[in-house]
């Protein structure tokens, strides 16, 4: 498996440490470095971060080849910078150190809008760091990987903006080397900065080793060839990148690296409209330029390629990188503020949120009493001069002015004028009054009741505008929630895959309620071996967050909307202020902290969703390798067996072979004691045919020199034993050869051959003239001890039951070691466990070697 300290980093702990959602000191001692912890006020979740010199590490971004990035705050100039730190397996080799620190002064040496900025290079505690402008807009491969096809003259702007930072690299003599997805990130304003200049090399020069650096997706010919590279090596990888980014998959694609390395050299790159039909002919013929294998057939220059994507994007209209937005009037705001609410919802299939007035959030509303009706001052599709006029005035309950009828000012007039005259006018023109004051009152109770129930309606229309708000903003939130935990379970999925079933619950930590006690955790995430359980366990920290906002957005839409349905029984002014309400509350989960914190959240998941890839590959990989040493260990096990079986099979033989030689030399044994030698020596010599083994056929040579030591016993005797006369019984050898001797006695001489001799004659010769020390000086030292040796071999074969024989032998044996130790190999090898235990001694007289 993989070791898990290869991804670590060697930091210094952070005691105290402000919480970032509400600025509230933590104790962090004790906590290990980017493990979770939960504010104890807020309830917000932030990992622990580390100090590393003058820089505070505060997450961890992603994991790379040579090292991991880092979110960093550089304390010395209080600024946001990203830090990349070489893995631990490296720091000990020089060739990648060098690598790491070319990568430094590589990318330092460009000044380019396009070109991330390299701050400082350093080291802490022997890890080589790159201390890097921080760029928090994105990255191409996040794009593609969101699986919506992406608009063609934003996808040539970002590619074009490369090309221009690589060609002010290749005005400096350096190509990149690595062009992919991965190495073009975005700002915030969606401007391309190129990452990764650490295997730059000079333009032209060609590749000394046997390896092969770059990305298998976009690698050119050339360098796979390890020829000379140029320009036109980047401007293929870009083209490659350039492909991948408008057709949603790379231009080659095989079952492994070598598969898509060789795809490139059997066919040319698809046609784009292939794969993307509405792909504009221009931008295609662009990149079929750009992935000519040969490197003669591509843009010779940055300046040829730049021209062409210049001209295109210039008939064909400016585009920036931008996310969808719906208007919403904020609160309290004017007619040109606006709040910007993420269409995610629109994006994914979702019914987008529609734009809502400005009068709808705006407070003080009010109602304007005119003559023939009442009208209120809000406009669902606009808003009128008058009703904003009318509006700046504080909302109140609005008097009834009593309006006299020009009709009775007339009748007065008439009636005053007839008074003189006319007596009971008087009386008519009093009634008439009275008539004309009873029907204004009635009339100006009808119109307050009118400009109240018109004051409810809209205040009931502010809560459903709310209630409406506060859906979208649910929806939002949902989708956010159900993005997240797909890419949670494809992480455990992933994992599960390579680490086996069990992982499973590892990676899934308890969800603690917002708000309740937080329950324990059985699993102690400093244990598990895997980085990459911690990695997924984090994602679904994040998951649950979003979850938990998801789950506030429920339940404010069903407070909103159980409060608009009781919108009938409250009053007017109830209603507005549970609408001024609801709005403030809606506010966070729509536009504000809450939402950015989402969307965050789901930009962090996805993140360590590459990281759970890249560190899965390295955990298959290590897995693959360890099947294969298994594998070798297993085969090399069978064949060690394999071999044991042979060997006890051939040992076997062995034995067998051995066994029928020893048994040969029984038969012959009669043979050897009848002097018949010859005959002895053919009886032997038919067992050669069926030896196969070379240690049998060490036997049978030993077997063979044991008659041959037994004949030369013989012989000796024959030559030398003619004058011996026995001390006691008188008889007298007269002569001897090969055949036999003439013995004679006081009357008679008689003709014996060596066979009616007898062996214990055979022991007087031998005592005679071998183990007396005057006789024995007429025999050089290595004949003495080999006599010796072959008397002892003839008493231990013919005499065995012959107890004085056997200790004449053991003699003949211990005089023979004595004047030779070397002496003790040749009596093994005739007589194995025959002893010869003799000290050594000088033999006297006895003529040298």
């Amino acid at each position: 498996m993989t070791d898990a300290r290869d991804f670590q980093v060697l930091t210094d702990p952070v005691g105290v440490y402000a919480c970032t959602g509400c600025g509230v000191k933590l104790d962090l001692t004790g906590r290990a470095a980017f493990s979770p912890v939960r504010c104890p006020s807020c309830r917000a979740e932030m990992q622990v971060p580390a100090r590393m010199g003058g820089f505070i590490l505060v997450e961890l971004l992603g994991v790379g080849g040579m090292g991991s990035a880092y979110r960093a705050r550089d304390e010395s100039l209080n600024r946001d910078v990203a830090i990349k730190i070489m893995r631990k397996s490296f720091g000990d080799d020089p060739k990648f150190v060098e690598t790491f620190r070319r990568e430094a002064q590589t990318a330092a040496r460009l000044n380019h809008p396009n070109v991330v900025q390299i701050h400082s290079f350093g080291e802490f505690k022997g890890q080589p760091f790159i201390v890097m402008e921080l760029v928090t807009g994105g990255s191409l491969d996040r794009m593609i990987a969101e699986g919506e096809p992406l608009d063609q003259t934003v996808v040539l702007r970002i590619c074009m903006e490369i090309a221009s930072a690589l060609q002010s690299g290749y005005q400096m003599q350096l190509v990149h080397g690595d062009l992919k997805p991965e190495n073009i990130l975005l700002d915030e304003k969606g401007a391309a900065k190129l990452v990764d200049f650490g295997i730059a090399q000079l333009a032209g020069a060609g590749c000394d080793t046997k390896e092969v650096w770059g990305t298998p997706y976009y690698v050119a010919p050339e360098k796979v060839r390890r020829q000379r590279s140029d320009c036109r090596a980047d401007i293929y990888s870009l083209g490659g990148t350039l492909f991948h980014a408008l057709a949603g998959r790379p231009p080659f694609d095989g079952s492994d690296a070598t598969a898509v390395v060789k795809e490139r050299f059997m066919r040319p790159a698809p046609p784009l409209r292939e794969v993307r039909a509405d792909i504009n002919p221009e931008i295609e013929a662009i990149v079929a330029r750009m992935l000519q294998v040969e490197p003669s057939m591509r843009y010779p220059t940055y300046e040829s390629l730049l021209s062409d994507m210049r001209r295109f994007l210039e008939h064909a209209g400016a585009s920036v990188v931008a996310t969808k937005k719906i208007l919403l009037k904020k609160k309290g705001a004017s007619s040109t503020g606006s709040i910007q609410v993420d269409s995610s919802a629109a994006s994914s299939g979702g019914s987008p949120t529609k734009s809502m007035p400005a009068a709808v959030a705006k407070p003080g509303n009010r109602l304007v009493i005119k003559k023939g009706g009442v009208s209120p001052s809000f406009d669902p599709g606009m808003q009128t001069a008058e009703a904003a006029s009318s509006s700046q005035a504080e909302e109140q309950d609005v008097p009834v002015k009593k309006v006299i009828p020009k009709k009775l000012i007339a009748l007065i007039a008439a009636g005053v004028l007839a008074l003189v005259g006319v007596s009971g006018g008087i009386l008519a023109f009093l009634h008439h009054r009275q008539e004309v004051q009873r029907i204004a009152a009635i009339d100006a109770t009808n119109q307050v009741h009118q400009a109240a129930v018109a004051a409810h309606a809209v205040a009931a229309q502010l809560m459903g505008t709310c209630l409406a708000q506060a859906q979208a903003a649910g929806s939002n939130l949902h989708l956010l929630d159900a993005a997240a935990e797909q890419l949670c379970v494809l992480a455990n999925k992933t994992v599960t895959d390579v680490l086996g079933p069990e992982s499973h619950d590892v990676m899934i930590p308890v969800h603690a309620a917002p708000g309740g006690v937080p329950p324990v955790d059985s699993v102690r995430e400093e244990t598990l071996k895997e980085p990459v359980l911690v990695q997924v366990r984090n994602m679904y920290r994040a998951r649950y967050r979003v979850e938990d906002l998801a789950a506030e957005g429920t339940a404010l839409v069903e407070e909103i909307s159980g409060a608009h349905e009781a919108a009938g029984a409250a009053t007017t002014e109830t209603l507005r202020q549970q609408a001024n309400d609801f709005s403030d509350r809606i506010q966070p989960l729509a536009t504000g902290g809450k939402a950015d914190e989402a969307r965050r959240k789901l930009a962090g998941i996805r993140a360590d969703m590459m990281v759970v890839s890249n560190l899965v590959a390295v955990v298959r990989r290590h897995q693959e390798k360890e099947a294969e040493i298994a594998r070798q260990q297993a085969e090399a096990e069978k064949q060690r067996q394999l071999a044991a079986k042979r060997e006890v099979e051939r040992q076997d033989k062995i034995r067998g072979e051995v066994a029928e030689i020893h048994s040969k030399e029984q038969e012959i044994s009669e043979l050897l004691h009848k002097h018949a030698y010859a005959d002895a020596r053919r009886q032997l010599r038919t067992i050669t045919t069926s030896l196969t083994e070379e240690e049998s056929q060490a036997a049978y040579a030993v077997a063979t020199q044991r008659v041959a030591r037994i004949e030369d016993l013989r012989d000796f005797m024959a030559a030398h034993v003619a004058g011996y006369q026995h001390p006691s019984e008188g008889w007298r050898v007269e002569s001897a050869d090969k055949n036999g001797l003439v013995v004679r006695n006081r009357t008679t001489t008689n003709e014996v051959s060596w066979a009616e001799l007898g062996d214990v004659r055979m022991v007087l010769f031998m005592r005679h003239y071998l183990m007396d020390e005057e006789l024995a000086r007429e025999l050089r030292l290595r004949e003495r001890v080999q006599l010796l040796i072959d008397s002892a071999l003839y008493c231990r074969k013919f005499l065995p039951e012959n107890k004085r024989a056997q200790e004449f032998a053991d003699k003949l044996l211990d005089k023979a070691v004595s004047l030779l130790p070397d002496a003790k190999d040749d009596i093994e090898l005739l007589m194995p466990g025959a002893g010869g235990k003799g000290e050594p001694e000088k033999a006297q007289g006895a003529a040298p070697p």
